[in-house]
């Protein structure tokens, strides 16, 4: 399979991935997560005032010690509440408490009157609407005939409250469907109370700072008083909502801490959400999610960097961006009423550029691999990695530098071969040769070729190396070691030994492809190479085993031999200098 297949179908697999990604939990609980963070965030930038049109008539702790019946029997005091209310002539009145269910006349005389009184002067002035609420089995929990005759059907609402799989409620539910059928919530009846037609989707938690309440034996303190303006003041015109304040009553978790005497605290009370939930509806700020479609073309836009290829530096410039400029448009279209949620973007986008990334470097390291196995025994592993790296370039061609090269020539290598089979000459230059090869490597030198029984070597490149003429040397000496010891193993196989001539020379040569663009070697060109190769033939005539020119001698810190000066065949006579094994 051609590799942009490969890429092809791997990408195919992204953007499947990318799908199925946006429906995980994991994925929505992330989304949930950096929706709550700009929710803080906006609501620091915008810094909302305490909601002014949404009033709360809280029953707090205080009211509690001073009423001390149980709250199934607190008619009187809602019935006072409710007429109170009524002079006040607020917009609407939401009562988020489960009024009874039955009569009471049997623990009290007249004290359903009190109730249902206090509700029908209510009802007279303004839209009124309590909550319901269902049994364990689904079913509505019946309210009192009396209070559910006279507020009529559309007036009563279900209170539950519901949150997403993290325990934090968001959505803005205008109905909610039971066993038995669909049924209005609380802010759905007050939403078809006031003629309102809103949009389901979420709660917006940037409209206010937060709420403050009225408890509800405050209320009744003015109603005593006959304290009209007081009443006038905290709830003309405005939406009330009546309900439990207290520390560990109908408690949810809230993205912002929307209680404002509880600052901190994430965990409201349930009157709250309800009335974050009508302030949305009634300034027409629900928050509105993306929709599928406009999801999927987002999540396929995420992947699109995938075709950057190995454009690795872009790719991660990209991903940099990317990761900065979704937060941003995201709580842009927010502050719009439009929520995009980023979590699984983000995750793809990073799964898309980081799988593409780590299977472009898995090819490279798989083309590496094939091209060291190809050619590592071809070339010398300097040569190798610079090939890999792509800083020898392929075609002719070569630049100048300064170079020690080193020759090696067995001797007496032409009349020994003649005596002897094919193979065994052959068995044996190659023992010789990976001997030879190795100590060359070892001291960072490159082995040029082969020619015949010679070794042909250069210290300086493709690596520019500051001690060549040392690091040279040091081959020259550890060949003479190491052919010692691979004489003793030939002599215990009863093979003759071998004796070796090394010639060392430092100066300019031609370094790069040299031949046909169909053929070509990388080696070394230049006087600089014929002059050292003339020199390992002084050996011969010499009894030294490493011969080294004036220049390499010159920057070796070691004892050697000044020899006569010599003449070199097609040059001027040179100084030359030996060195032997102790």
């Amino acid at each position: 399979m051609k590799r942009s297949q490969k890429y092809l179908m791997a990408f195919c697999f992204i953007v499947s991935l990318a799908i199925a990604l946006m429906y995980l939990p994991v994925v929505k609980s992330l989304d949930q997560s950096l929706l709550d963070k700009q929710f803080k965030l906006l609501n620091k930038l915008y810094l909302p005032e305490l909601a002014k049109d949404i009033v709360i008539i809280g029953i707090d702790e205080k009211t509690e010690r001073l009423y001390r019946e149980p709250l199934a029997l607190w008619h009187p005091h809602l019935g006072r509440a409710f007429s109170a209310l009524a002079l006040s002539k607020p917009k609407a009145v939401v009562v988020d408490l489960i009024l009874p269910d039955k009569s009471y006349e049997f623990m009290q005389q007249g004290i359903d009157r009190q109730l249902l009184s206090g509700l029908l002067v209510l009802k007279k002035s303004v839209p009124v609407i309590v909550a319901r609420t269902v049994d364990k089995k689904g079913m509505y929990r019946p309210l009192f005939a009396p209070i559910a005759s006279l507020l009529g059907e559309k007036n009563i609402g279900l209170a539950l409250i519901r949150s997403d799989t993290d325990h934090v409620v968001r959505q803005l539910l205008l109905e909610i469907q039971t066993r038995s059928s669909t049924a209005d919530t609380l802010t759905g009846a007050l939403a078809s109370s006031l003629e309102l037609n809103p949009q389901q989707g979420l709660i917006n938690y940037t409209l206010n700072s937060g709420f403050q309440y009225i408890s509800l034996s405050q209320l009744n303190d003015w109603s005593r008083a006959g304290d009209i303006g007081s009443l006038k003041q905290a709830f003309s015109n405005k939406v009330v909502f009546i309900g439990s304040v207290m520390p560990f009553v109908d408690r949810h978790r809230s993205p912002l801490p929307i209680a404002a005497w509880e600052a901190e605290n994430l965990v409201v009370p349930g009157v709250l959400l309800h009335a974050q939930s009508a302030a949305t509806i009634m300034q027409g700020a629900a928050i509105i999610p993306m929709g599928k479609f406009w999801m999927l073309i987002f999540a396929f836009m995420i992947t699109l960097p995938w075709w950057l290829g190995s454009r690795h530096k872009l790719a991660i410039l990209v991903l940099v961006l990317s990761t900065v400029l979704l937060p941003v448009v995201s709580t842009f279209l927010l502050s719009g009423e439009i929520w995009l949620p980023i979590g699984g973007l983000l995750l793809i986008l990073y799964i898309t550029v980081l799988s593409r990334l780590a299977m472009a470097g898995f090819f490279a390291w798989h083309d590496r691999r094939q091209l060291n196995a190809s050619f590592s025994r071809y070339v010398s592993p300097q040569v190798m990695a610079e090939i890999i790296e792509g800083k020898i370039k392929p075609g002719v061609g070569g630049k100048r530098c300064t170079v020690c090269m080193l020759f090696s020539d067995i001797r007496g290598f032409t009349a020994r071969s003649e005596g002897e089979e094919p193979e065994v000459t052959i068995k044996l230059l190659n023992r010789y040769f990976n001997e030879m090869t190795d100590v060359v490597h070892r001291h960072g030198g490159t082995v040029d070729k082969f020619i015949g029984d010679g070794l042909m070597a250069f210290f300086g490149a493709p690596n520019p190396q500051q001690d060549m003429a040392e690091n040279a040397f040091n081959a020259a000496r550890e060949m003479i070691a190491r052919l010692k010891d691979l004489n003793q193993l030939l002599e215990e196989e009863g093979i003759e030994p071998i004796s070796i001539g090394i010639g060392l020379h430092q100066g300019e040569a031609i370094i790069g492809h040299v031949g046909s663009d169909a053929r070509h070697d990388y080696t070394a060109i230049g006087d600089t190479v014929n002059l050292a190769s003339r020199i390992e033939g002084l050996s011969k005539i010499v009894d030294y085993p490493v011969i080294c020119s004036l220049t390499v001698k010159e920057q070796l810190n070691v004892s050697l031999v000044p020899l006569d000066e010599m003449s070199v065949k097609g040059h001027l006579p040179i100084l030359a200098y030996g060195w032997a094994p102790e």
